[in-house]
């Protein structure tokens, strides 16, 4: 269901626009979505969590520790962080004015 949202919002994208504003669009969405991301991350992690992270000297561990505190902290992993986040912009930007 929201995986149609999301097609109904690139398929309009690309309707409205030519093919070079598409592409700055959903670059610039990407962008903004990592952002997102890293903002929510942020404000999520107390310094605690930080100084933990900081002392795994791995990266793919780092990540994994930072993945699972986020979901400590949210009740959701980042992967569905996004998708609200994709499916909320894709809804808004389909029935503007209306959310």
């Amino acid at each position: 269901m929201q995986d149609d949202i999301f097609q109904k919002f690139i398929d309009k994208v690309k309707a409205d626009k030519n093919p070079e504003e598409a592409e700055k669009f959903f670059q610039d969405f990407l962008n903004f979505s990592a952002a997102e991301l890293y903002v929510v991350i942020m404000s999520q992690m107390t310094e605690e969590d930080m100084q933990a992270i900081e002392k795994i000297s791995d990266d793919a561990l780092a990540e994994e520790e930072i993945k699972k505190r986020f979901k400590d902290h949210t009740q959701m992993t980042p992967e569905e962080f996004l998708i609200k986040l994709r499916d909320r912009v894709s809804q808004q930007y389909l029935t503007p004015g209306k959310n």
